[in-house]
């Protein structure tokens, strides 16, 4: 009864390190699955950006235009045309476009790094969560292993080693011999 038992509970260990090892597998592929996903809606986030930031571009510009042009009106009909308050005038248009394209710019980068760094910890929990399976399966197979050991006696067929006492005799697996199945 006891040899039929071993069995048994070596076939479901098996069993069950096979089906959890398959398990893993599935596991594997859904966490690369939804890695591929993440990085889809990192670039449609970077591409929403760039957009957001090209329109917003192209709205300073125009406006900075209708500044110049109302500067250099406003010169002519006052008859200052050239005059040093229209140059400044102009050169502050200028200069407040280009800072405001700089801090545009500055801010679709800054969200570019946020969303690459999202990816880069949804990958690296990804694999967290790989490895926690792993050490699960191996703890398994290291559970088989020690049901294995003591079901072929464990330490007391080890006492003859280095000893006056012998061990039992083994079959080819290495189990007792006297155990018939």
């Amino acid at each position: 009864m006891a040899v039929t038992s071993t069995v048994i509970g070596a076939v479901a260990a098996v069993g069950g390190t096979v089906s959890s090892m398959d398990a893993q597998r599935r596991q594997g592929r859904a966490q690369d699955r939804a890695a591929e996903e993440q990085e889809n809606i990192q670039r449609g986030q970077e591409a929403q950006n760039a957009k957001a930031a090209s329109d917003e571009k192209r709205a300073q510009l125009r406006e900075a235009r209708v500044r110049r042009g109302r500067v250099m009106q406003s010169a002519a009909n006052t008859g200052v045309a050239g005059s040093s308050g229209e140059l400044g005038a102009l050169s502050a248009i200028s200069t407040n476009l280009n800072t405001n394209i700089g801090a545009n710019l500055g801010m679709l980068q800054s969200a570019q790094n946020i969303s690459g760094y999202s990816q880069n910890a949804a990958n690296f929990m990804g694999q967290a969560n790989q490895a926690g399976a792993n050490a699960s399966l191996w703890n398994q197979v290291s559970g088989i292993g020690s049901s294995i050991f003591q079901a072929g006696g464990g330490f007391n067929t080890l006492q003859g080693i280095g000893g006056s006492s012998s061990p039992r005799p083994t079959n080819q697996w290495g189990m007792p011999s006297d155990i018939n199945i």
